[in-house]
C-alpha cells in the first residue's frame, strides 16, 4: 500500500481550490466596493449634519452651488470644527475624488457630493432631513 497522494488526486484538489477562489474573489471585490461607498455616504451624512448643526446654532451659511470643501480651512468652513477627524476625511471610492456641498437658503436644502472636479460630481447624500433617524458621531 502506497502512502501519499497520486498525481490525479493532487490535480483534482488544486482544481477545486481554483474554482472556489474564482467564485470568492469577485464577491470579495463587490463587498470592498460596497464598503467604500458606504463609508463615503457616512462621511457625506456627517458633513451634512455638521452644516445643519452650524445653521441651527444661528450661524448664516451663504448659498453655495457645488463648492469644494477644504477641511483645513476653518475660516471659510467654520462648521468643519464640528466634525471629528475632519482633516482625514476623504472619499474612499476614488483617491482623486473630493467632497463638495451645495446649499440653498430658499429651500434650506443641503446636498453633499463627491467627484474629481466640480463638473463631474456624484450626489452621495441628497438632503438632510430632520426626521432622519441616522445621526453620525461628530
Amino acid at each position: 500500500m502506497k502512502k501519499g497522494f497520486t498525481l490525479i488526486e493532487a490535480i483534482i484538489t488544486i482544481a477545486i481550490i481554483v474554482v472556489l477562489a474564482g467564485i470568492a474573489v469577485p464577491q470579495v471585490e463587490k463587498q470592498l466596493v460596497k464598503a467604500k461607498k458606504n463609508s463615503d455616504i457616512y462621511s457625506a451624512k456627517t458633513i451634512a449634519f455638521a452644516i445643519r448643526e452650524h445653521i441651527e446654532d444661528g450661524n448664516i451659511l451663504l448659498d453655495a452651488s457645488k463648492k469644494e470643501i477644504d477641511f483645513n480651512d476653518e475660516i471659510n468652513f467654520p462648521w468643519v470644527k464640528n466634525i471629528e477627524n475632519a482633516k482625514d476625511m476623504k472619499p474612499k471610492m476614488d483617491k482623486n475624488y473630493k467632497f463638495f456641498y451645495s446649499y440653498s437658503t430658499t429651500t434650506d436644502e443641503i446636498k453633499v457630493l463627491a467627484g474629481p472636479e466640480i463638473s463631474k460630481v456624484k450626489q452621495l447624500y441628497p438632503v438632510v432631513d430632520e426626521t432622519d433617524d441616522y445621526a453620525p458621531n461628530m
